[in-house]
């Protein structure tokens, strides 16, 4: 799909030229989105004079809106939580994304936690790059004043402990719909994504989103841990494989697996993809000094 040939409705001749970058955020903006899950998504466009403001708003309004039906048409979902570009919060100018950023990295409260596992894996889609690189220059910029930042995305990033009980069971849901199934997101996928999104950052890693992409980076930059670094890659693989899989045959997200429903040989690949998660989250420990760091 080409943004530029979607047809919007005439007027708006002050601000059609606008640049713009539509950007794919969390497993999209990362590269993984395999299945058709739900959209998150944002728009950025260049900062415009006061007086052109409330156009530029209102025409960008309607290229998301366009942008979005196209994609809705091809079978993705709505955000449930209304991440995308067709809400106004997140069609915003240059300038406004900047302090959305700063506020996330200067005040790292639970919330802002949330929004950075979200927006700060996001990528261009469409549009113009310039306008991205200029928001993760800023995102760098911003850690660097405050680098306590990363204590609190690592300290987040252990939320989710190795998802194997004591008995080296699975741990599964307790109630609800999805009882007795294993949440491969939050429970496999989840923990190595977020630590290798914190780690990635501490390097300053530029253009490079994806999951097993940065740990293959982060083998580069750390030849100590290459091997851990390069596990973890793979086990982030293989849970996406089986999440793939499972959503394939049960037509849904594949988020949630019957571990009673796996052969032998799978049950084994999963347990041993976990081990790397352990390993991971104890150099976060060590490494942001997390025993230490208050809540």
């Amino acid at each position: 799909m080409e943004i530029a040939k979607i047809k919007l409705e005439p007027g708006f001749p002050e601000v059609r030229d606008l640049e713009f970058s539509f950007l794919v955020l969390g497993s999209e903006g990362r590269g993984e989105q395999l299945l058709r899950t739900d959209l998150d998504n944002a728009l950025v466009y260049q900062d415009v004079p006061e007086q052109l403001r409330e156009q530029a708003e209102t025409f960008m309004q309607l290229l998301a809106r366009e942008v979005m039906e196209v994609l809705f048409s091809c079978g993705f979902h709505s955000c449930p939580a209304e991440m995308m570009a067709t809400n106004p919060q997140w069609c915003q100018p240059l300038a406004q994304w900047k302090r959305y950023f700063s506020e996330w990295i200067r005040e790292p409260d639970p919330q802002s936690l949330m929004m950075a596992s979200i927006f700060f894996d996001f990528r261009s889609a469409a549009g113009k790059q310039a306008l991205a690189d200029a928001l993760t220059q800023h995102v760098y910029e911003e850690i660097e004043q405050g680098k306590v930042f990363l204590n609190f995305l690592a300290k987040n990033a252990l939320l989710n402990p190795p998802p194997l009980g004591f008995f080296r069971n699975f741990l599964v849901e307790k109630s609800g719909k999805h009882a007795e199934k294993f949440d491969i997101k939050l429970r496999a996928m989840m923990p190595l994504a977020d630590a290798a999104r914190v780690l990635a950052l501490s390097h300053r890693v530029v253009g490079i989103n994806n999951t097993f992409k940065r740990y293959e980076k982060l083998a580069e930059l750390e030849p100590n841990q290459a091997s851990l670094f390069r596990d973890a890659g793979k086990a982030y693989e293989i849970f996406m494989r089986i999440r793939a899989l499972e959503g394939l045959a049960s037509e849904s997200s594949g988020r949630f697996i019957l571990p009673d429903r796996l052969g032998k040989l799978q049950r084994q690949l999963l347990k041993n993809a976990f081990f790397p998660i352990d390993e991971i989250q104890k150099i976060l420990k060590v490494r942001f000094q997390l025993d230490y760091f208050g809540s």
